[in-house]
């Protein structure tokens, strides 16, 4: 009896081993735990500029070589202030071995952003998205929301709302990051070939928005942005800079026309006016409010009577008052935009 007691006590010792040894964590799947969606493969960074609370244009090509930990944020959102600590102690931990943290404060004020700064003593960088268009590029749905991305540029995961960024998890995960090659270079001092690519993405950005092709309408500072996105307005629709709605005759600010196949115009609707700015490299909200309005229609025909090529911008007062800017993506039987419309004042 006492021996199969034993025995028994035995089997049962060694089945409690058992099963504290299959529920311990696995060694490396700090993304399962940390609840981090990782991109398989890892996808290309959207091309977004933000601005630092001083002003200064920020482009994360600058940032190839790096691990760049981007984290969409507001001052009134407690789950964001709430994860700042863990990002910090994350912050001093690993600057030095290649590890840049973004904190993007969407549709806020940089004093605002500058007065939490110092209250809360962080000391990783704090960048704007005051449209908001950053947040959109990167589908970001609600906030806090933070985005991984390697030393090759590429878009590794994201990580929708709070975490714990000091903990074991989150460092094994940055680790993993840092250990990983940055680009290719060909000669021995890589550093240098990846400040000249950088130097080139950063003159290939700067040339595409002098034509105009991909003005960043998140750079125009000005009023907390009331709508914004993106849009096709088909043949004879009518298209609401407000409301961001299509179809609605009563509201609509813009038709577009149709008066044969290769004849198209942007008109006016329901006393809402347009300034055509042309192809642009940079806008100020100044020059919004100051340019001069018309109720005409706007020539959208195919050969050189177009005056809405893709990369035009177009100023816009609103038939509710409000100031808007609205990109030409592409221009055809119909009419691809990307518009932001601000606060009134």
């Amino acid at each position: 009896m006492v021996i199969r007691i034993v025995k028994r006590g035995i089997g049962l010792g060694l089945l409690f081993v058992s099963l504290v040894c299959s529920s311990r964590p696995t060694i490396g799947d700090e993304w399962g735990r940390l609840q981090i969606q990782k991109y398989t493969p890892r996808r290309d960074v959207p091309r977004v500029a933000l601005r630092s609370v001083d002003g200064e244009k920020i482009v994360l090509e600058d940032f190839r070589g790096k691990v760049l930990f981007l984290n969409f944020w507001a001052t009134w959102c407690g789950w964001c202030v709430r994860e700042m600590p863990s990002m910090e102690k994350l912050y001093k931990d690993f600057k030095d071995k290649g590890l840049v943290i973004l904190a993007v404060d969407v549709r806020e004020s940089a004093q605002k952003a500058t007065s939490f700064w110092r209250r809360h003593n962080l000391t990783f960088p704090s960048v704007l998205d005051q449209s908001g268009m950053a947040s959109l590029a990167f589908g970001v749905r609600g906030l806090p929301a933070t985005f991984l991305i390697d030393r090759k540029g590429r878009l590794v995961g994201s990580a929708p709302g709070a975490r714990d960024w000091y903990s074991p998890d989150a460092k094994a995960l940055i680790s993993e990051l840092l250990a990983e090659a940055g680009p290719e270079t060909k000669e021995a001092d890589g550093e240098r070939d990846v400040a000249v690519e950088a130097e080139a993405d950063r003159r290939e950005v700067a040339a595409e928005e002098e034509r105009g092709v991909l003005f960043d309408l998140s750079t125009i500072a000005g009023p907390p942005v009331f709508s914004q996105g993106q849009t096709t307005v088909k043949g004879t629709q009518v298209f609401d800079l407000d409301t961001g709605k299509l179809g609605d005759e009563k509201t609509a600010d813009l038709s577009w026309s149709e008066a044969g196949l290769t004849t198209r115009f942007l008109i006016p609707q329901n006393g809402a006016e347009f300034s055509n700015k042309g192809v642009a490299g940079e806008v100020t909200f100044d020059d919004i409010i100051l340019s001069r309005y018309s109720s005409s229609p706007i020539n959208g025909s195919e050969g050189e009577r177009n005056r809405l090529i893709p990369g035009t911008l177009l100023y816009a007062r609103t038939n509710e008052g409000r100031f808007a800017c609205l990109r030409i993506d592409d221009n055809g039987r119909e009419l691809h935009i990307s518009w932001v419309t601000y606060e009134k004042d």
